[in-house]
């Protein structure tokens, strides 16, 4: 008897120590509750692949209390909340909001990696066509980001996706009322890319292997005047919607009064100015190839939101 109580005890150990062992986190997302971050939280969970978030607040992680994500809260602000996040992390995930210190933010991330002198890969999603001299102030941003990054010897790769589909929803206003879209993109042809493709190329290269030392260009699956995109919605909505093409004053000053901060303001028109004057309307099939069907269609991402773009029906007495 004794004998077999020993045996049971030890075989319930080694399942306690194999759930620990699978239940704890490996992977670290920074940016959890942006765009991409949040569909790629809920993406891997639903593989049950374990998560760690940090978060500012954890009042802002809507997984709280899921069995599978683990949450940290700190600040990259404040470098050193980072490396309890870390702890026995070997694959991370960096993504920040645009900010004007976004270099240095972004630094503390890497700075923190590295003191943990272990091999953990990175994975970063920048901004488009990053290049020192790229004419975006975004992209050199993100290239000071991305030299930092190669300068460590660590393990990255980066994933560099076109302009997010998402960014139509703020749009959502002017389309309902007045059936307008507005931009400042001339005719230029734009690969757009749902920012839930962006998420699931993320989760595979989080979970895979032999991604490291890569750079993916991730698209849409066509490339797009604004012209287009307003025919898109006409079709999938039933109703006129025309594109108006602002100046760059006037396109500055509607960001504005919008709310926008006068330098994200700046930079939004500078980056809409770059695509007139080097348009990047060559799609890749790096979405396919990576996860396994095809990216999502401009057509398949508003029928996906319609009621976001779609007037309200009204009452009738």
């Amino acid at each position: 008897m004794a004998r077999q109580f020993a045996r049971l005890w030890r075989n319930v150990s080694i399942v306690h120590l194999h759930n620990e062992l699978f239940m704890s986190p490996t992977i670290l997302i920074c940016g959890a509750t942006g765009t991409v971050g949040t569909v790629l939280t809920d993406t891997l969970i639903g593989r049950g692949v374990p998560v760690r978030v940090f978060v500012r607040d954890r009042a802002q992680a809507s997984l709280l209390g899921h069995p599978l994500v683990d949450v940290v809260e700190g600040d990259v602000r404040r470098a050193r909340t980072l490396d309890a996040a870390l702890v026995g992390v070997d694959r991370v995930f960096l993504l920040s909001p645009l900010a004007l210190n976004q270099v240095t933010l972004q630094g503390h991330v890497v700075e923190a990696v590295q003191r943990t002198g272990r091999e953990i890969h990175l994975v970063k999603a920048p901004a488009y066509g990053v290049a020192p001299d790229a004419s975006t102030q975004f992209a050199r941003w993100h290239a000071v980001t991305e030299a930092q990054i190669t300068d460590t010897g660590l393990p990255a790769t980066v994933l560099r996706p076109h302009l997010f589909m998402q960014h139509l929803l703020t749009a959502a206003p002017d389309l309902r009322t007045e059936g307008v879209l507005y931009g400042a993109f001339g005719e230029a042809a734009l690969p757009l890319i749902d920012a839930r493709d962006v998420a699931a190329v993320a989760a595979e290269v989080l979970t895979g292997r032999g991604h490291e030392g890569q750079v993916y260009t991730l698209t849409g699956p066509e490339s797009l005047t604004y012209t287009e995109v307003a025919a898109t919605f006409t079709r999938v909505l039933g109703q006129s919607v025309t594109y108006v093409d602002l100046p760059p004053e006037r396109y500055r000053s509607t960001l504005l009064s919008g709310g926008v901060p006068s330098w994200l303001a700046d930079s939004l028109t500078e980056w809409a100015q770059s695509c007139q004057t080097s348009p990047a309307s060559t799609t890749t099939p790096t979405v396919a190839q990576l996860v396994g069907r095809p990216a999502r269609s401009l057509e398949a991402f508003v029928y996906d939101h319609i009621d976001a773009f779609r007037p309200p029906v009204r009452a009738t007495v």
